[in-house]
């Protein structure tokens, strides 16, 4: 057989192939309702915890996974120079939704890295704290029309 003639009958083969194979098929059993994640860099580092501000420029890796109105959303903080800033591991779950109305619940088990200095024989050293925490809340909404929030 000629070259062009193998071509031909290798990819006439390839296609029977890819037609005669089955995807997966589609089913309602989806593992997450929801999944996201973003990377933020920003020049001050501020957190909504005041006494939590890095004060230089950071980088924020966030990422939310929600199933059945539970929710997980972890998001960890850096300086820029690769030090950890702070790490948050939020927990929130959809208590009622009701109409117009909805009640929201969550926690928020954190740590804090700081780094703390002192003298060990006269030699100046640096390591870093790790403090941890817990915040939670809790989020009332109305939606006054369906477009807006």
């Amino acid at each position: 057989m000629a070259p062009p003639t193998r071509t031909a009958l290798a990819l006439l083969a390839l296609q029977c192939a890819v037609l005669c194979a089955y995807a997966q098929e589609a089913d309602n059993k989806r593992p997450l309702d929801n999944f996201g994640g973003s990377i933020t860099v920003t020049n001050n580092g501020i957190s909504t915890i005041p006494n939590l501000t890095l004060g230089e420029p950071a980088v924020l890796f966030r990422m939310a996974a929600e199933k059945n109105g539970l929710s997980f959303e972890p998001e960890f903080r850096f300086a820029l120079e690769g030090r950890p800033w702070a790490f948050l591991f939020w927990w929130r779950y959809d208590l009622l939704q009701r109409g117009r109305f909805r009640l929201d619940i969550g926690a928020n088990p954190g740590i804090s890295f700081r780094p703390y200095k002192f003298e060990e024989e006269g030699a100046s050293k640096e390591v870093v704290e790790a403090r941890r925490f817990l915040g939670g809340e809790t989020h009332f909404s109305y939606r006054l029309a369906p477009r807006v929030r």
